[in-house]
C-alpha cells in the first residue's frame, strides 16, 4: 500500500518492479531473509527501494547485497516507518516517513502472520 501511495505522488517517469521478502517469525525478526518474488531486470536503472517498515535492517542488507551484483545507476532507500532502536545495519535510510518505537504494528499493508494487511490504518499489536 505504501509503494502504491508513494507512486501516486511521484512526478517523474518510472517503472515498478517487486521483490517480496520476509524475515519475521511471529512478532520477531528471524534474522534470515526469505525471497518469495524476485525483481525483473533492473540493470542500468536508478533504483528506489521502498520499505513499509525498516526494523532490524535485515531486508535492507539483503537487498543492497543483491544490488551489488547488478549494474545499477544509483540507489535510494525510503521507509514509511523506521524503528531506530531496532535498526542494526550501517546503511543510511535516505527518506523516512516516521520514526516509531520498537513495537509490532499491523495494517496498511503490514501483517502479522499474513493477517491485517487490509486494515486501512496502522495499529500496535497487543502482546499480552
Amino acid at each position: 500500500m505504501f509503494a502504491s501511495d508513494l507512486l501516486k505522488h511521484y512526478k517523474g517517469e518510472c517503472k515498478i518492479s517487486f521483490m517480496r521478502l520476509s524475515s519475521y517469525d511471529g512478532i520477531a525478526s528471524s534474522g534470515q531473509v526469505k525471497k518469495h518474488i524476485d525483481a525483473e531486470n533492473i540493470e542500468n536503472e536508478h533504483i528506489i527501494i521502498t520499505e513499509d517498515i525498516v526494523d532490524t535492517g535485515t531486508s535492507i542488507d539483503y537487498i543492497l547485497k543483491y544490488l551489488e551484483t547488478k549494474k545499477i545507476k544509483s540507489k535510494r532507500i525510503v521507509g514509511m516507518f523506521h524503528k531506530p532502536e531496532a535498526y542494526k545495519k550501517p546503511y543510511s535510510i535516505d527518506y523516512i516517513g516516521q520514526n516509531i518505537p520498537d513495537r509490532f504494528i499491523v495494517g496498511y499493508g503490514l501483517d502479522y502472520e499474513g493477517l491485517g494487511r487490509n486494515l486501512p490504518d496502522v495499529y500496535q499489536l497487543k502482546t499480552s
